[in-house]
């Protein structure tokens, strides 16, 4: 069994000897995602997980297709590759979940990880098919 951390950035350097993982949510929307770098050059896993926002009255909804191609746009810029970053329901409901990846010409996409079957609208860019 391995120990991991949920979010509590403000920790992760007190503690990174200990565990073996992290998650957290919404780094990339709240620019935290930094705070992870030493951690990932161990070699050590984190899985963030970013949201959609309904704007109007703040309930997730679903990512569109312009907010998934920014948010991912977003992660690129971070330089870490190795942070798994998941869009939570998008692009639709028959995937309800995608990764950003960097795709053949090291353009960010979101990939679905799950799909489940039929066409999939996706980010430009982006192939569809099995996660790798």
């Amino acid at each position: 069994m391995g120990i991991g951390l949920k979010n509590s950035v403000e920790i992760l350097d007190n503690v990174s000897s200990i565990i073996d993982f992290a998650v957290n949510e919404e780094c990339v929307k709240f620019q935290e995602c930094d705070a992870y770098a030493k951690f990932l050059a161990t070699g050590a896993p984190v899985i963030n997980i970013e949201y959609p926002t309904n704007e109007t009255d703040a309930v997730e909804t679903s990512f569109n297709q312009s907010e998934a191609d920014t948010r991912c746009s977003d992660w690129k810029a971070l330089g870490m590759p190795s942070l798994a970053t998941t869009l939570k329901g998008y692009p639709t409901i028959t995937c309800g979940v995608s990764r950003c990846i960097l795709d053949a010409n090291n353009n960010s996409a979101a990939l679905p990880a799950v799909p489940v079957g039929g066409p999939l609208p996706i980010p430009a860019g982006c192939v569809d098919g099995p996660s790798s």
